[in-house]
């Protein structure tokens, strides 16, 4: 892994994906839905490519190990709010994940204290964030074409649940690991302390 490795494709990628949340809130505000749907598409395909590109050319780095959860936590945010404010998605959904969102970047801020750099990202939560990502994007696309049936909305909630839980499970995960590691820190810290006196 290129740790302190900056200029590269998936690092360029992670930062245009974080860039783009700002058309996307601006396609919010001003309800052009189809490009809402198009730009979380193309952020969705991205965030699979940077991923594939990091590990086929070894081009792995803390920073974009740092970028790349940022990017899909700003995404998933997003498309919340939009939903929430369109009324295709309960307001307490918004608020566990706003509880979840917090808790992690507190718990990142203090981690990264260590200087350990970022808590290193599992399968569980790539999973739960993929899952919200895409099944979001689907309970809106319900709501455009299907009129007469509930399959896709049915689908796409299906979907969300299941990421909403694993996102919980993840985060608990997350701070299973991160005080897992700090106690190791801090015990070697202790460790060359107590040999130096």
């Amino acid at each position: 892994m290129n740790n302190y490795k900056i200029w590269t494709v998936p690092n360029l990628i992670s930062f245009l994906r974080i860039l783009a949340t700002i058309p996307l809130c601006y396609f919010i505000i001003t309800k052009q839905n189809l490009l809402v749907l198009l730009l979380v598409i193309i952020s969705g395909l991205s965030d699979w490519l940077d991923g594939q590109i990091a590990r086929r050319f070894n081009q792995i780095s803390k920073l974009g190990q740092a970028l790349d959860p940022i990017a899909d936590r700003m995404y998933i945010l997003c498309l919340i709010l939009f939903l929430v404010f369109s009324d295709d998605l309960p307001f307490w959904i918004l608020l566990i994940l706003f509880i979840r969102e917090l808790a992690m970047f507190v718990l990142q801020l203090w981690f990264s204290s260590f200087e350990v750099g970022a808590i290193p990202v599992n399968y569980l939560g790539k999973t739960s964030t993929a899952l919200l990502l895409y099944s979001l994007p689907i309970i809106y696309l319900a709501k455009i074409i299907d009129t007469n049936y509930r399959f896709i909305w049915c689908f796409g909630w299906a979907v969300a649940i299941w990421g909403i839980v694993l996102h919980i499970l993840a985060a608990l995960y997350y701070f299973y690991v991160a005080f897992k590691y700090v106690k190791i820190i801090v015990n070697k810290n202790n460790i060359k302390t107590y040999h130096r006196q």
